[in-house]
């Protein structure tokens, strides 16, 4: 079965997955007010961003039905090796918890520096209000969609601001630390059909956010962000940096308890491509 056909289904495929969340996670019977929603939020941004099993996946699977990582892998895979996904999968997965816990919802995509369609989100309808909700950039509380005035969450590492932009008709996200303050994104709270989705998600296994090792996780203490080599500590206090080259998986392990074999895995691969790419430079030069 496709996914676009596994996502249109009446009943959801992937209650057993939504089930294994709760029951991991300790949460109650679902009742879905705005209470319970910071609840949920706040237990899955325990489940980190990361792109090591996609890179492992995406290698593995030729045909791209197979490249998908849906709920009850990322699940398991959380449980058993502290893994966790990036913003499609965490995304999509999100999606089936909220609609099993009762709220109304959709996906909407967000257009970044990198490029356009290449971020999504969740808008959550409650009442007559909607509300942001993002796991791939580790909110932890839902932002109110207004266009009335800005709207400010604060997190362990800063905080989030959300304004609206009367002239474009869209929503800008910036984030504010110790370092200033930056734009991250923009969005529509539009819908997205459940093929458009599928579609970005697709074009996704080939962005460049799949060349280099990316772990993202918000703690009590801050935020946690390696990219290649680089390690950054960021709390509202402080900012930390350093270079982990000489001590790569061990500092993975101990900083987000990923076992040094997926690691190694996924360094494997990625030194593979970029050998591959070397070598396709080439062969177009010389041609």
């Amino acid at each position: 079965m496709r996914l676009t056909d596994r996502l249109m289904t009446s009943e959801s495929p992937h209650s057993e997955a939504v089930s294994l969340f709760q029951g991991h996670f300790g949460l109650d019977r679902p009742r879905p007010d705005l209470d319970y929603l910071r609840q949920i939020l706040r237990h899955y941004a325990r489940i980190p961003y990361e792109n090591i099993s996609k890179i492992i996946k995406v290698a593995k699977n030729p045909d791209p039905e197979a490249k998908f990582r849906l709920p009850r892998e990322l699940m398991e895979d959380h449980i058993d090796h502290r893994l966790g996904g990036t913003c499609f999968s965490l995304t999509y997965f999100l999606e089936q918890i909220l609609v099993g816990s009762g709220y109304s919802c959709h996906k909407a995509m967000a257009h970044m520096q990198a490029g356009e369609n290449i971020h999504c989100v969740m808008v959550v309808e409650l009442s007559k209000d909607q509300y942001l909700v993002d796991p791939g950039y580790l909110l932890w509380e839902p932002l109110l969609l207004s266009t009335e005035g800005l709207q400010i969450s604060y997190t362990p590492r800063g905080g989030v601001e959300l304004a609206y932009d009367p002239i474009g008709g869209l929503f800008h996200l910036f984030t504010f630390d110790i370092g200033g303050r930056k734009w991250r994104y923009r969005f529509s709270d539009r819908a997205v059909s459940d093929g458009e989705f599928r579609g970005h998600w697709i074009a996704s296994f080939s962005k460049p956010t799949m060349h280099n090792i990316l772990l993202n996780q918000l703690t009590e203490k801050g935020q946690l962000y390696i990219r290649g080599n680089h390690l950054r500590l960021t709390s509202a206090a402080e900012e930390k940096k350093a270079n982990i080259r000489q001590d790569y998986h061990r500092q993975i392990q101990e900083f987000f308890g990923i076992e040094p074999r997926w690691v190694e895995e996924a360094l494997s691969i990625l030194k593979r491509q970029r050998r591959e790419w070397g070598q396709q430079r080439q062969g177009q030069g010389l041609g």
